[in-house]
């Protein structure tokens, strides 16, 4: 979905399915302030902003990693350097204790096999299904009947995952490394910002001109498209409502191992042997409604936004065509995001962009991992019937 060129006009049937669009969303809303709290009906119109902000954005995570890779446009990498030095300006006081009333520590994962492994393969499947765990969902709220494979294949991988985390958790790992708990606050500003300056330096000397991520020639704040930098400004500034709200940062992919496991059980078959469900919080979430898991109320509310953006800007036009090659793509490729984003702590969302915000090595070491993955998912592209370089639809 290119954020420049001529934008379509709306017709009736686009304006009209704002209605049940709303109706929809307003009922949801309704029920989860109702039998959870309305708390918890804040976070999904939170996460309703996300998905509006991800689609008007354009904000194609995937994108901009294969144009970097594939061909050193720099400009959607410098642009994910933005969000995690903005974010990081927010997230450090809150980890820090700098709120009064407000405890909660971020992401904070593990450095080891499982991490490094997980990302890599993290890295092969958006590549091959054209968009990561914020892309699935909000290219899916656009009307991409393809992600529907991409997240059933999310799911299952997910799900499938949890089954062999055991034997993956049992490999070396070191326990995770917080710059804010090892630093302070001002001590890990600090070392961020020599991080993110160093990368966003190199990232300027290796790139080619390029227009690719230009801001759009017209805006609009209700039909799209907005320009990146005001997207991704935005996109933080809810991630940190987010985090004040759920006591987490924003994270997308463990409720697809939750959705999975709870379809499994509705299936007949038993979790309870598996170790990792039958740990108290895991175990807690399958016995719940989905709308008590802040990353499902979050995923939903994306989803609902993603849609409602796509309706306002006349681009809700769903198809069942389907290439053969790129539904199987879309197959192989959301395997293997889901498997790898639970060996890895979670996705670009919850565990680089998260890992960053907190101020957690983990992050860095994410993106380090999954880069060489992103590699190869490019060069196994074409074998997909699918473009090297292709315009950001994820």
């Amino acid at each position: 979905m290119s954020v420049s060129g001529a934008r379509p006009s709306r017709s009736l049937p686009q304006a009209v399915a704002l209605v049940p669009a709303l109706t929809a969303l307003a009922f949801l809303l309704a029920v989860t302030a109702l039998t959870v709290s309305p708390r918890q009906a804040a976070l999904m119109l939170v996460a309703v902003g996300l998905g509006v902000a991800l689609y008007h954005g354009a904000l194609g995570f995937t994108a901009h990693w294969r144009h970097w890779v594939a061909n050193r446009e720099g400009a959607g990498v410098r642009l994910q350097l933005w969000i995690v030095g903005l974010g990081s300006l927010a997230f450090f006081p809150l980890i820090g204790g700098w709120l009064p009333g407000f405890d909660a520590g971020g992401a904070v994962a593990p450095l080891g096999l499982p991490l490094l492994s997980g990302a890599f393969l993290f890295g092969i499947g958006m590549q091959l299904a054209n968009g990561c765990g914020s892309g699935t969902l909000y290219t899916l709220g656009g009307g991409s009947t393809k992600m529907l494979l991409t997240l059933g294949a999310f799911i299952g991988g997910s799900l499938l995952a949890t089954f062999h985390l055991h034997l993956w958790w049992a490999l070396p790992q070191m326990g995770g490394v917080s710059l804010v708990r090892e630093l302070g606050v001002p001590g890990a500003l600090l070392a961020q910002a020599l991080v993110i300056g160093a990368l966003f330096a190199l990232v300027r000397r290796l790139e080619r001109p390029s227009r690719y991520l230009e801001a759009p020639r017209t805006t609009a704040l209700v039909t799209g498209p907005w320009p990146p930098l005001v997207a991704a400004s935005v996109l933080v500034g809810l991630a940190v409502v987010v985090f004040l709200l759920s006591g987490q940062p924003w994270s997308v992919t463990f409720a697809f191992a939750l959705w999975g496991g709870k379809l499994y059980e509705a299936l007949g078959f038993d979790l309870a042997q598996v170790p990792f469900w039958s740990a108290g919080w895991a175990q807690a979430a399958l016995d719940e409604t989905i709308l008590r898991n802040a990353t499902s109320v979050t995923d939903l509310g994306v989803i609902a936004g993603a849609l409602l953006a796509a309706i306002a800007a006349g681009r809700f036009r769903p198809t069942l065509r389907i290439a053969p090659g790129h539904a199987l793509a879309a197959l192989v490729g959301g395997l293997a995001m889901g498997y790898g984003a639970r060996l890895a702590y979670g996705c670009n969302i919850g565990a680089f962009l998260g890992g960053t915000m907190s101020g957690s090595l983990h992050g860095w070491l994410w993106l380090a991992s999954a880069l060489p993955g992103i590699w190869l998912g490019i060069k196994l592209r074409p074998l997909f019937g699918l473009a090297v370089e292709h315009p950001a639809t994820d």
